[in-house]
């Protein structure tokens, strides 16, 4: 059987050099840190992995013994052999340049300190499951704070063994969209991580002042008006944001849900068959800096997926955020 030809990607954004994963070392590192390889292996980029042995425990000992006493060399350096044996698994065989690193402090402070020194793009954390079943992944602490205070892209791995497809064996990844600043950002990062994927651009999309149009008597066939055209208004914004990045016709896939964003995300990545969920670290009513979107916060409490979450001043690309030449009055996002 001839297989069909493989969609030519017009691929524009910069490669990355510089890959940090953040690991403590527990059930399931060797996986997240397999992610972390897999992506610099890829890019032909550095991998730096950080372990930091700190917390409370760490701050007795050096009241006790004061700062770099024997105690506490010497679980430094146990902590370096378990990192460069958990990091020679996760390499494998790929071709990769590992920087096995050790700190010892307020974890989140030095790892994003880490990040600043080796300059890096992209923060890989993982995220541990949950027994709790209101929420199944539950991110831990550190992971939490680098989400609200780093102002570089982090990819929430999961821990879980599972294959990660390439692009030569149909990647595909969900970009939640809703217009904003974070939308470009958003769209450029799945595209620098995952440059040969099919992109997936999803948009909950929803008629303004609905149920208030009902309440106030406005006949149904004008309200249906008002649904076609946000619709039709919503599905000429994500073509045009897909040109503005220069993604053909074969190389993404809109997806159009009527709801809210923050129910409909997650599902449309499991529906669309994606391996990984880009969001913004806000969405478009965003209020301060260390707030993370709804969006994002329900999208890595309730997927199974990798999620990369971008903060916008991380662009990696200058392109704006493109408007429809027909918006109608009134709807615009």
């Amino acid at each position: 059987m001839t297989r069909p030809a493989k969609p030519t990607v017009s691929v524009h954004t910069m490669p990355l050099r510089s890959v940090l994963c953040a690991t403590d070392l527990s059930d399931g590192a060797v996986v997240v840190l397999g992610r972390a390889a897999q992506l610099a292996h890829e890019h032909q980029a550095e991998l730096h992995a950080v372990h930091v042995v700190g917390g409370t425990s760490m701050d007795a000992l050096r009241q006790w013994l004061g700062a770099a006493s024997t105690a506490e060399l010497a679980l430094l350096g146990q902590a370096q052999g378990e990192l460069q044996r958990a990091m020679a698994l996760a390499v494998s065989d790929r071709k990769v340049r590992v920087h096995a690193i050790v700190l010892a402090g307020s974890v989140a402070d030095q790892v994003i300190a880490a990040a600043h020194r080796v300059d890096a793009e992209l923060l890989v954390v993982g995220a541990r499951p949950s027994t709790n079943p209101l929420r199944r992944v539950a991110l831990g602490s550190t992971a939490d704070r680098l989400l609200r205070r780093g102002h570089r892209p982090v990819l929430v791995a999961r821990g879980v063994a599972q294959k990660w497809p390439t692009g030569e064996s149909g990647e595909r990844v969900l970009v939640a969209v809703d217009f904003s600043a974070w939308s470009a950002a958003s769209l450029a990062w799945a595209r620098t991580v995952a440059p040969h994927a099919h992109i997936v651009l999803h948009h909950a999309w929803s008629v303004p002042f609905e149920e208030k149009l009902r309440f106030a008597g406005v006949e149904r066939a004008t309200v249906h008006s008002y649904e076609n055209t946000a619709y039709a208004h919503a599905l000429s914004r994500l073509h045009a944001l897909a040109s503005a990045h220069g993604l053909g016709p074969n190389a993404w896939t809109p997806s159009l849900v009527r709801g809210d964003a923050t129910l409909t995300t997650a599902q449309a990545a499991l529906d669309a068959d994606c391996h990984l969920i880009v969001v913004g670290k806000h969405g478009l009513h965003a209020t301060q800096d260390l707030l993370l979107g709804s969006v994002t916060r329900y999208v890595l409490g309730e997927s199974d997926l990798d999620v990369l979450v971008v903060p916008t001043e991380a662009s990696p690309a200058s392109t704006p955020l493109p408007r429809s030449p027909d918006t109608p009055h009134g709807l615009a996002g």
